[in-house]
């Protein structure tokens, strides 16, 4: 009976490419990301799914930082300190985006990450690979020393006058 609940869960690792090398793999094109960018834009927003109650939350940014150059080490040493070992399971979560990283060059963004530190979920379109397990952990991590919150009360903010 066991096998049988954890076969689609296999079935599904399989059919999503999950490889034990993507976490390296995916680290490897973060760090060149990180060191190949002309800027990084970091923004902490709302996300559509804030109020909880089936309506639309209006898109709000409650802090945004174009990172300085010591801010950028800052986050490429963090980012190698990440161990390589891949994701390899899925959450089963609404994707609540509240934090964005732009990488840009020549004035164009070259990719986009999406943070859920809610349901520890990173949509990043700069690697085809699956993250790392404890990516997320650096993440937050990271951006707490640079002023923003991982953890908020994202309704009480949806609700509030603009």
């Amino acid at each position: 009976m066991r096998v049988l609940f954890l076969l689609p869960i296999l079935c599904l690792l399989v059919l999503s490419g999950c490889r034990r090398e993507d976490g390296a793999l995916y680290k490897d094109q973060l760090l060149e990301a990180i060191r190949t960018a002309d800027a990084i834009h970091v923004t902490e927003h709302s996300s559509r799914f804030d109020r909880n109650d089936g309506v639309d939350a209006p898109f709000r940014i409650y802090r945004e930082l174009t990172l300085p150059r010591d801010a950028v080490e800052d986050f490429h040493r963090e980012i190698i300190k990440v161990p390589s070992k891949t994701k390899d399971y899925l959450t089963a979560c609404i994707f609540e985006d509240h934090h964005t990283i732009r990488f840009k060059k020549g004035g164009q963004t070259t990719s986009t990450m999406r943070i859920c530190f809610k349901c520890h979920q990173i949509e990043w379109d700069g690697s085809p690979c699956r993250p790392p397990l404890d990516l997320l952990r650096h993440l937050d991590s990271f951006l707490s020393r640079h002023g923003f919150q991982p953890e908020r009360d994202w309704r009480a903010l949806a609700l509030a006058p603009p």
